[in-house]
């Protein structure tokens, strides 16, 4: 199988660059599968041209995905399936997002709902791939314009800045060291958390520390895992028990998996009447 294209780029505009991590221009040409690595941030999407589905568990069936959406962050890994050309700009969402006042226009998604309950992005601009994307690279002058009108202010939310930037520090490493930050104690962070996030503290930590040392471990796997270590670990099987519990997969197979440049999205083949 042809391996999907993904061509990525960071905001320019300052302003733009404290809420958008990077813009993800994906063009998936054969049918495959995608499985998400959860990395604690929050996505939204636009289809151009194609379309792919998202496996519902309750429903125990793909679902159609609208040409406009996102999902929250999640602790859960999500399977896309691709059966035709795709052509999809992705948008991955730094967290302080969600302090701008217009965050919902762009990222419709309660973060309290199941990833499935789609909506479509409101005043969404009609831009076309001309306008951002050349064949080889992504300018990213149209997309921060868009961004930039949407998210022009930012509410003063001190408690949920704070908590934002700690998550975002490798030192910050447990509940207590993450209540302590936010001088508080472990039940009103745990009622904190679960109210912006809908996730515990151990679950977002643990979320975000898989994903940095994921991040790590990709572009340096010829280290050692024990350098897992080093992000608050407790030894190497330590990492393989989270990795599995978090994607499914051991860390070797999950790495040979991540094709991509990215290190958050697995690629699979298709294979006849199954999900991946």
């Amino acid at each position: 199988m042809d391996t999907p294209l993904l061509f990525e780029a960071n905001a320019a505009h300052p302003v733009v660059n404290r809420f958008v991590e990077k813009y993800q221009f994906y063009r998936i040409d054969h049918p495959c599968y995608l499985k998400t690595v959860p990395n604690g941030r929050m996505e939204c999407w636009k289809i151009f041209s194609g379309s792919f589905e998202i496996w519902d568990d309750s429903e125990g069936s793909f679902q159609a995905a609208p040409v406009t959406g996102g999902y929250p962050a999640t602790q859960n890994s999500l399977l896309f399936r691709i059966k035709e050309q795709l052509f999809c700009l992705n948008v991955k969402l730094k967290l302080t997002a969600i302090l701008a006042p217009a965050f919902g226009k762009l990222y419709p998604v309660r973060l309290s709902t199941n990833p499935l309950d789609f909506k479509e992005i409101e005043d969404l601009t009609d831009i076309t791939i001309p306008h951002f994307f050349d064949g080889n690279a992504i300018s990213t002058r149209v997309l921060d314009q868009w961004i930039l009108g949407l998210f022009t202010s930012v509410l003063r939310n001190k408690e949920l800045e704070t908590l934002i930037q700690l998550l975002g520090q490798s030192e910050i490493q447990t509940v207590a060291e993450l209540a302590n930050g936010l001088q508080m104690n472990s039940k009103t962070l745990h009622r904190k958390t679960k109210r912006y996030f809908d996730l515990s503290p151990k679950e977002l930590l643990s979320i975000f520390r898989f994903e940095r040392t994921a991040a790590y471990l990709k572009s340096n796997f010829a280290n050692r895992l024990t350098d897992a270590l080093q992000f608050g670990y407790y030894d190497q099987s330590h990492f393989n028990k989270e990795s599995k519990r978090i994607t499914g997969f051991s860390p070797k197979q999950l790495f040979e998996r991540m094709s991509l440049s990215t290190h958050d999205l697995m690629v699979f083949e298709v294979e006849p009447d199954s999900v991946g």
